[in-house]
């Protein structure tokens, strides 16, 4: 393991340690083993469709140690239609569907020696607390 590797691999463990939220992460009736923390990217409000017409969604990427995806052993790449949720301060639960990004698939490296990914989502549902 090169030195590089090394440095990559500890930086990420501790930004998710230090600005990771716990979440789940589903694909069809299963989930993420253990524990996963991702860290919180970019969120945007798309407010208006190619008619001009008022379309009020929020899409939110959210940052995963590649190797902390594993389900049922096997690690897994996000695909279209994987299901994140997270619950927030106020005890709202979000849930998010991963899809492709304006031209971008699904997910993309989030650093050179593809250790962190981003994956890309849009919010579907809010449940109030």
């Amino acid at each position: 393991m090169t030195q590089l590797l090394s440095g990559i691999q500890w930086l990420s463990t501790e930004l998710t340690t230090a600005a990771g939220v716990t979440v789940e992460y589903q694909r069809d009736d299963q989930k993420v083993d253990g524990t996963l923390k991702a860290i919180p990217a970019s969120q945007r409000r798309s407010q208006m469709n190619n008619q001009g017409h008022s379309n009020n969604h929020q899409t939110k990427d959210f940052l995963f140690k590649k190797a902390d995806l594993v389900i049922g052993g096997n690690e897994i790449e996000p695909k279209r239609g994987d299901v994140i949720v997270e619950t927030d301060a106020a005890g709202r639960v979000h849930t998010f569907e991963v899809m492709p990004d304006k031209g971008d698939p699904e997910h993309v490296p989030h650093d050179q020696l593809h250790q962190m990914i981003r994956v890309h989502t849009k919010r579907t549902k809010v449940v109030l607390p």
